[in-house]
């Protein structure tokens, strides 16, 4: 059994509930999803259950949200107080920035939990350009759900990633960038702002 960890704070419709999605189709044995917000002793007999984990998180300045963390540190107090049975995690951090190399030092940080709770780190992903993750079509997504890919290949087969991934969409940095700055432009119209205004400061 492979535990599906949501690391968002958004309860659905986000980039990381896309991946868990994408993720999910790929792998090939029984999974189960798990909820970061909302736990309790279900959540963590759910794991105890499992030989293989996969989290999927946001980005959040350059770090975990605060709630993952969190629920990070509860996992940690359970396995240590229960003498959970073995347990490999693998990670997918997403993010708004282009380069998926942006989200290294959070995977580290998955890293750090994994060796303070007793459970095998076997790599993860970075996936930049998410943004724009719900509006771009499958042939820009492709870098990324190559690394997904990979990922579920590894998971079937229980095998550690050789290394960190990252991979961004099939755009070049500058036209990404120009089509994030006219999202805002296009939001701001939908609640009657003009583009001037998006540059008022208090």
């Amino acid at each position: 059994m492979t535990a599906l960890i949501h690391g968002s704070p958004k309860a659905a419709g986000g980039n990381s509930e896309k991946i868990l999605q994408l993720l999910e189709k790929r792998l090939t044995g029984p999974c189960v999803r798990v909820d970061t917000v909302r736990t309790g002793p279900e959540t963590w007999e759910a794991l105890a259950d499992c030989e293989a984990a996969v989290v999927i998180f946001p980005l959040y300045v350059d770090s975990l949200p605060s709630h993952l963390l969190r629920f990070f540190m509860e996992w940690e107090m359970d396995r240590r107080e229960q003498q959970r049975r073995a347990l490999s995690l693998y990670a997918v951090a997403q993010c708004g920035f282009y380069e998926g190399e942006q989200n290294r030092i959070a995977l580290e940080q998955v890293s750090c939990f994994c060796r303070k709770a007793g459970i095998s780190w076997q790599g993860g992903v970075g996936l930049g350009g998410a943004g724009g993750f719900a509006e771009m079509p499958e042939a820009l997504l492709k870098p990324l759900t190559g690394v997904i890919s990979s990922l579920a290949e590894a998971v079937n087969r229980k095998e550690e990633l050789p290394s960190l991934q990252f991979a961004s969409v099939g755009l070049p940095r500058w036209l990404y960038l120009a089509a994030g700055n006219q999202s805002w432009i296009r939001g701001a119209k939908r609640f009657g702002l003009k583009k001037r205004e998006l540059y008022q400061k208090p």
